[in-house]
């Protein structure tokens, strides 16, 4: 579920109509919500997400518009994620942003 969120938040941002199709799918599948799948743009002042799916939003959103994450949030994902759990949403949301990125510039459209 994790991985998902973060995947979908680089896809929001990135605006990757192609990854939000298939990733909105994954994520109903690992139990995201309706709710959180609607108010991922409003993270920050929604209870829909635990303070978990909040630090994982905020890592992605962060690494992907500022290419960095700010301590605190790195050193609450350290204390709640085992340190292949880390590398494993770093690794996800790498992906995504290289995905994305590659399906808007060439214009990919879904099958």
């Amino acid at each position: 579920e994790l991985r998902e969120l973060a995947y979908l938040k680089v896809t929001h941002i990135t605006d990757c109509h192609v990854c939000w199709h298939y990733h909105e799918a994954a994520a109903r599948r690992v139990g995201v919500t309706d709710r959180q799948l609607a108010e991922l743009g409003a993270f920050e002042g929604s209870d829909a997400y635990s303070p978990l799916e909040k630090d994982v939003l905020r890592f992605a959103e962060q690494w992907t518009l500022r290419g960095r994450v700010a301590d605190d949030v790195m050193a609450r994902l350290k204390a709640a994620l085992s340190p292949a759990h880390l590398v494993l949403l770093a690794a996800t949301t790498a992906q995504a942003n290289f995905t994305t990125r590659f399906n808007n510039v060439f214009g990919v459209e879904l099958p």
